[in-house]
């Protein structure tokens, strides 16, 4: 035992300095082998974080790509993503991930969407913002997504334009049934324009009352906080004062027994997407508009309120679009006579009417000298000849 351990002491001494000096090295006055190692230490963590901040793994960089996405945005990618990489491992086994596809990879996986979904830009842009992302964190050498052009959104089946009267049917039909709750799912998406996914996850909060005084009488304001919605944006929107009163009354009876507005089936989490818009989908078949989805009443509250003097920026700031470009494909074309906006009255003119644009012909001077004298003329009486 005594030789044993002589033998590695005598290692361990032998071994030591080797490592002390490769480690002081780079510094010319060491005054002590503690503090070379914290120097170093430090200079070996600063490269290493260095390393770690160029180089990513697959798993990070999707996480990275994540980044500042809304929860929504988040499991909608997911999905997407989660389905091509099923795809890369049935064809070509489990040691492939996406990480490995190349370019005639990308083309089959979209080849192979394209039995079963008719609209694929939304497929398309999702991959091509994916490995546009990894090969910029590195975790891909070439981009195999890049010569694929995005195609265009192609028009829906059916234009998503409804008439007051047809909304009208909507109400009708849950007040019949007696059923409050599609009353105020309604309420909110004709009146608020509010997406899905954001109606179903609504709680009882952000419903909000304000109070203020004009002319001495105190008045109240309503409108809905939509918090982390898309693009993971939040903003503000504005109710009717009636319909935000009804509103605002049913999350407080309903904060009472729950945190959303509108629970789900399983305790303490709200309704599915899916739920609000079957409920939607059920009542647009009894009403015999079997075409019309949640997202119809979206479009309804921009093309509504435009027709009624709402000006598009308004509509943009309510609709929660950054590109107002977005905003105009809301916009549906109305019945009304665009020609009876035009008008050329004089602003000062109370009358407002347009005696201008009326075309009066007006004789010439000279023209009416002549007929004076060929009237005096007919007056003699006929010539007599024998």
């Amino acid at each position: 035992m005594h030789v044993v351990r002589e033998e590695l002491s005598q290692n361990i001494e032998s071994h030591t300095p080797r490592l002390l000096c490769s480690m002081s090295a780079p510094l010319e006055n060491s005054p002590s082998t503690a503090f070379q190692n914290v120097a170093l230490a430090a200079n070996a963590a600063e490269e290493s974080s260095d390393d770690d901040e160029e180089s990513f793994t697959l798993s990070e960089g999707i996480a990275d790509w994540y980044f500042d996405k809304s929860q929504s945005t988040i499991r909608s990618y997911r999905h997407r993503i989660n389905d091509m990489a099923r795809w890369m491992v049935e064809n070509y086994g489990r040691t492939r991930g996406i990480d490995t596809m190349r370019k005639k990879h990308v083309r089959l996986y979209f080849s192979h969407k394209a039995k079963s979904v008719s609209q694929q830009r939304i497929i398309i842009v999702t991959v091509k913002s994916l490995f546009k992302h990894l090969a910029k964190r590195k975790v891909m050498k070439v981009d195999p997504a890049k010569d694929f052009k995005s195609p265009k959104q192609l028009p829906p089946k059916f234009e998503r334009n409804l008439s007051a009267s047809d909304v009208r049917l909507f109400f009708k039909e849950a007040s019949c049934r007696n059923d409050q709750r599609s009353h105020v799912l309604l309420q909110i998406l004709v009146y608020g324009g509010l997406r899905l996914c954001v109606t179903a996850n609504l709680p009882c909060s952000s419903i909000i009352k304000t109070e203020f005084l004009k002319n001495k009488e105190k008045e109240f304001q309503y409108y809905i906080a939509v918090k982390k919605a898309k693009g993971n944006k939040s903003r503000r929107v504005s109710l009717r004062t009636d319909i935000g009163a009804q509103i605002h009354a049913y999350a407080a009876k309903q904060s009472l027994t729950s945190l959303w507005m509108f629970p789900g089936k399983l305790p303490g989490k709200p309704m599915h997407p899916g739920s609000v818009s079957a409920r939607v989908k059920r009542i647009a078949k009894k009403v015999g508009l079997e075409h019309v989805s949640s997202h119809h009443f979206r479009h309804f509250f921009c093309s509504n309120a435009l027709h009624n003097g709402a000006s598009l920026p308004d509509c943009q700031a309510q609709l929660g679009h950054a590109d107002i470009s977005t905003t105009s494909k809301y916009c549906h074309a109305s019945k009304a006579n665009v020609s009876k906006k035009i008008s050329l009255a004089m602003e000062d003119d109370e009358s407002g009417e347009d005696e201008s644009i009326i075309y009066v012909k007006k004789s010439k001077t000279k023209n009416m000298a002549k007929n004076s004298r060929s009237n005096k003329k007919s007056k003699k009486g006929p010539s007599i000849y024998i």
